[in-house]
């Protein structure tokens, strides 16, 4: 049993992990300054080694460092970590989350594979037909895009990010999450019917959704598989891999 911790811009998600199974996900958000509070209770109990993926830097600090004091084993998967194979430039460069998306993926569904992430950003990775990361795209995720009409506008309020029942708003709210919401579920089947074409594999490649913001696009074209888990799963999967070859 691993305990896996995936740090996120919007939230932390944590789990004790073990055979491929991801056991009661706790979230905490990761906005403000690092609270513990939850990874402790956590780890508090269980006995096992600790798996860690994380994108907010002052978060990571505080996760190693109340790993050290309970004199628990832990490691981080980065880009030098995961067995991938970067087909693009600066591979050192991509996020760490996206590689270990993309790989587990890859192990778990076969190449080619394309993952939809969607969070405070939404990300779209893609593995070739050989088993490589090729890129990707990126866009503002829908609670970020509405928090940013919110903020950076006079007069627009900040809404519930939920999908509308129609496209043509009949107030402002209605509007904003038909732009938003329902704006971005069409900007992501256009980009996989884009990008399938692009990467013009022998095969159609399996696309698998997850993230915590997914749940409020509904139903996406093309989407094979939903795993909300996924990076949880892949650090549990990464951490019995290295025990396997110690």
């Amino acid at each position: 049993m691993v305990t896996c911790i995936d740090v996120g811009n919007s939230a932390l998600k944590v789990a004790d992990v073990g055979d491929g199974v991801v056991g009661e996900v706790s979230r905490i958000p990761t906005a403000v300054y690092p609270d513990t509070s939850v990874v402790r209770t956590i780890l508090d109990r269980s006995t096992g080694p600790v798996a860690l993926v994380s994108v907010v830097p002052r978060w990571t600090g505080a996760i190693w460092e109340l790993c050290v004091a309970r004199g628990r084993e832990v490691s981080q998967a980065t880009a030098g970590s995961i067995p991938i194979t970067v087909r693009i430039p600066d591979p050192e460069r991509v996020g760490a989350d996206r590689l270990l998306g993309a790989w587990t993926a890859r192990e778990l569904f076969g190449a080619p594979v394309i993952v939809v992430d969607v969070g405070t950003a939404t990300t779209i990775d893609v593995v070739d037909g050989g088993g490589g990361f090729v890129g990707g795209a990126i866009l503002p995720g829908p609670a970020l895009a509405i928090r940013s009409l919110g903020s950076d506008t006079a007069l627009l309020p900040t809404v519930v990010p939920q999908l509308p029942e129609r496209a043509i708003g009949r107030d402002t709210m209605e509007a904003i999450q038909s732009g938003v919401v329902l704006g971005h579920l069409t900007a992501i089947e256009g980009l996989l019917a884009l990008i399938t074409d692009e990467l013009d594999a022998p095969a159609r490649p399996t696309v698998v959704l997850t993230g915590g913001g997914s749940t409020v696009l509904g139903s996406i074209d093309g989407v094979d598989k939903v795993d909300a888990d996924l990076l949880l799963r892949g650090l549990g999967m990464l951490a019995g891999r290295a025990a396997a070859t110690r």
